[in-house]
């Protein structure tokens, strides 16, 4: 990358801040905000899907955290299911609910989340199932496995539909959510039970407005993509 960008006509671009982390620059021409982090035609639109109802339904008045998306140990599933199995005053005040696809290595954690109450839909999520799970959801999960630091799209359309998110201590998505101000929940990469201690001493914020955080994201980056295209917006 840094012979790449010293090429006549060739921009490189990322999509982790400078602000987060500097040394992106010695590597990158420029850097954009994840597009996922802007990419919705309306902040804070949702959905109230099929799959909404029957989570509101399942929970009643217990807080909701949902998983989104793979389900696998880099994404934090095993880890997700540790924490519900591991506290029975946990299963009281929450409901874990996981929708995605779930690996075939990761399915006899399926099984044991379900058996301890867990709510699961494995395989693919629609679209607007995907919006009516923010619509519903109190947390959105984003704790993610040390080997997968990096961007990622559950958080970014959280920020866009003001949904607090759970996320794992140093990683690239906490210093994102503290960095903006969100609202987050960081939780070590250790024992479940200290975790779902966390999560029963965590009570739901009033949701932000992000209209304008959001704004100036996808400013800076549509700026930054057209000169790098040798084109100039106002």
């Amino acid at each position: 990358m840094r012979v790449l960008k010293r090429w006549p006509g060739v921009s490189v671009i990322s999509i982790l801040p400078a602000d987060v982390e500097p040394a992106v620059i010695s590597v990158a021409t420029d850097w954009i905000y994840d597009p996922q982090l802007w990419d919705l035609p309306t902040v804070g639109a949702s959905v109230m899907s099929a799959m909404a109802v029957e989570i509101r339904e399942a929970a009643g008045d217990r807080t909701v955290v949902v998983a989104l998306g793979a389900q696998n140990e880099d994404k934090g599933f095993h880890q997700f299911v540790e924490i519900w199995r591991s506290s029975e005053q946990l299963r009281e005040r929450f409901l874990f609910v996981a929708a995605g696809k779930v690996a075939s290595e990761s399915k006899g954690m399926a099984d044991e989340f379900v058996r301890a109450g867990g709510l699961l839909r494995d395989g693919f999520v629609s679209d607007e199932d995907m919006a009516g799970a923010y619509a519903v959801a109190d947390l959105m999960w984003s704790c993610y496995g040390p080997q997968y630091n990096q961007a990622s799209g559950i958080f970014g359309r959280a920020v866009q539909r003001a949904v607090p998110v759970v996320v794992r201590r140093n990683s690239y998505v906490e210093a994102q959510a503290r960095r903006f101000g969100f609202p987050n929940l960081s939780l070590d990469w250790t024992e479940a039970r200290e975790a779902a201690a966390k999560l029963l001493g965590w009570s739901p914020p009033d949701r932000p407005n992000t209209a304008n955080l959001v704004a100036g994201m996808r400013a800076r980056s549509l700026k930054a993509l057209t000169q790098s295209l040798g084109r100039w917006t106002a």
